[in-house]
Formats: structure tokens, sequence, C-alpha cells
């Protein structure tokens, strides 16, 4: 008994070891690097934030004027079902600020980074593009 529960250990930890993040997250936070976004700590908002999503991991936040990227560290099912809007975000102080630690729908935001338009476009040029699809293996 002790053998199996030694060895069914090993298996759960070497396949818990094995488990990377999705090909849409890498592809993002590659972007992030190489466009060398400024991570922030809160987003100050006078008028409503617009919302677009990029996929169950990153959200895009805009004000009109200037544009963020939300980053968050596991799926939120609210992005993945696409019914997200502005009256599920869960701010813990001031609904004018939108910080680090607040929540959209229970998932926690894990970064915050300032974008321009044309990063944002190449962004989403870049996931719904042929050549992201090129890079992503269909299963067959």
């Amino acid at each position: 008994m002790r053998i199996f529960v030694i060895t069914a250990s090993a298996l759960i930890g070497a396949v818990c070891a094995t488990i990377e993040a999705p090909e849409g997250k890498k592809v993002v936070n590659d972007f992030i690097a190489l466009s060398e976004m400024q991570e922030i700590d809160r987003i100050r908002s006078y008028q409503d934030l617009r919302f677009s999503i990029i996929n169950e991991f990153f959200l895009v936040a805009s004000d009109g004027e200037r544009h963020f990227l939300l980053e968050f560290d596991a799926g939120c099912r609210s992005l993945r079902t696409g019914t997200f809007n502005s009256l599920m975000m869960d701010h813990r102080q001031n609904f004018k600020i939108l910080h680090r630690r607040d929540t959209i729908r229970g998932c926690p935001i894990a970064g915050m980074y300032r974008a321009t338009a044309e990063q944002l476009n190449e962004l989403k040029a870049l996931m719904y593009g042929p050549v992201y699809h090129a890079l992503v293996p269909t299963e067959s």
C-alpha cells in the first residue's frame, strides 16, 4: 500500500509539473514583454470604462483616450463565455479607480498594463489573424 501511495504521488507530481500555460496566454505574455508595456497598479477614470475580450486570460479596458490590458492568472469563466460587461466589476473602494487587487466576477486581476491603440490593434491582429492560427497546432 505504501508503494502504491508513493508511486501515485510521483505520477501526480509529474503530471502537474508538465502542465504549461495555454498558447494564447503565452502569445500575449510574449507580446507584452516585446512591446515593453508599462505595468501599473491602478486605473483612474472619470468616464465609464469600455471592455473588450482578448481571451479568457486578458481583457482590454479603455476610456476613449487611454487603453489598458488587464491580465488574469487563471482563466476567468466570465471571459470564456463572452458575456462580460462593466457591471461585472468588483470595485473594493472607489468605483472610479480600478485597482490591481480588484476582481471581475471573482477573478483576481494579476496584472495591469498601459497600452497604446497601435499596440492593441497589433495584438488583436496577432491573436485573430492567420499568423496565430498557423502557430497554434490543431488537433487532428
